[in-house]
């Protein structure tokens, strides 16, 4: 264990980062004692928010989730949030926290955003903006960038999309615009390690309930719309659930929802994380209920809870209330 103290910044109140927890600019930074440099980690704070909010990772959490780590006195420099820097484990790279922060504006030209506003209206949109740290990029006009972002406030990645602003579909022609921030900056030797999309919120995570997870970014913010109760996060493709990425869940129930068509090979992938001591279950809720067409288009959940209605925008059961008022 290292020798040196630590208070958090409070002599300078004006100044604050933004929280990995809730994404607003609340959190306040550790200091070393002696020196009153910045503790050299961005994620480790307090935010301000301790209700709504409740973030916290102190240097003492953090280094027991970094054993090896050389403790000396030049460890507590402040990092420069200009350059990348690689994780201490050297295991993947990171992406400063002053380009996500650069990103989470932009919002009246994202794709994504005029979508989740049509059809949830401004306030949900705004707290799934926050909650799932969503991002805007100008790789293309209104492309969306999904940060993924770990446990203790890590930024693996952001992957980058384009969006129908009226379907909410993903722009697939003339080409699929899929793309990695690391890519577009030209980072040199970027070590990607991703992990789940919204892991950072198991943080603030008390509830009972299991934690679901779905293959798309898109369908974990719309779930958490309709059914706000569960923690939902998605693996952002179909082959990235493992053992690996879910480490930070061991200890909650997991249930998945794979899209259709993807049952049996999420079974498969539930029984070797229970064979690593997860606790997982996989719903075959889409397998037993669609028909033929949904199969061919490989539905996936949010696609039979929201649809575009022309006069409303949530899919409405046949007796014009919104469909997920019945789950």
């Amino acid at each position: 264990m290292n020798n040196h103290q630590f208070t958090l910044d409070d002599k300078r109140p004006t100044r604050k980062f933004i929280c990995p927890g809730c994404g607003k600019r609340e959190l306040k930074r550790y200091q070393e004692s002696a020196s009153r440099e910045l503790f050299h980690a961005e994620n480790v704070g307090r935010c301000n928010r301790e209700i709504n909010c409740g973030y916290h990772y102190p240097p003492k959490q953090y280094f027991i989730d970094h054993p090896t780590l050389d403790t000396g006195q030049g460890l507590y420099r402040a990092c420069p949030v200009s350059n990348v820097s690689k994780s201490k484990t050297d295991e993947f790279s990171t992406i400063p926290l002053s380009v996500y922060e650069a990103s989470r504006r932009g919002y009246s030209n994202n794709c994504f955003v005029l979508y989740l506003r049509r059809i949830l209206g401004n306030d949900l949109t705004e707290q799934l903006l926050n909650r799932f740290a969503i991002g805007t990029a100008k790789k293309w006009s209104g492309a969306t960038v999904f940060w993924q972002i770990d446990e203790v406030g890590n930024v693996h990645a952001g992957k980058i999309m384009l969006y129908n602003t009226e379907t909410g579909k993903r722009v697939k022609k003339p080409f699929n615009h899929v793309q990695w921030v690391h890519s577009v900056m030209n980072i040199p030797d970027f070590q990607l390690q991703q992990c789940l999309f919204g892991l950072h919120q198991i943080r603030v995570y008390s509830n009972n309930n299991p934690v679901c997870i779905v293959e798309s970014e898109k369908t974990a913010i719309l779930m958490t719309a309709v059914l706000p109760g569960f923690l939902w996060l998605a693996t952002g493709g179909l082959h990235n659930l493992n053992p690996e990425k879910c480490a930070a869940l061991k200890k909650y129930k997991i249930r998945l929802y794979p899209d259709l068509g993807c049952y049996l090979l999420w079974l498969e992938k539930a029984k070797e994380m229970g064979k690593a001591g997860f606790e997982v279950q996989v719903s075959n809720l889409l397998e037993r209920f669609a028909v033929k067409e949904d199969q061919v288009a490989g539905y996936d959940l949010a696609d039979y809870f929201i649809r575009p209605d022309p006069d409303f925008g949530w899919a409405l059961s046949d007796k014009g209330y919104p469909l997920f008022w019945d789950y």
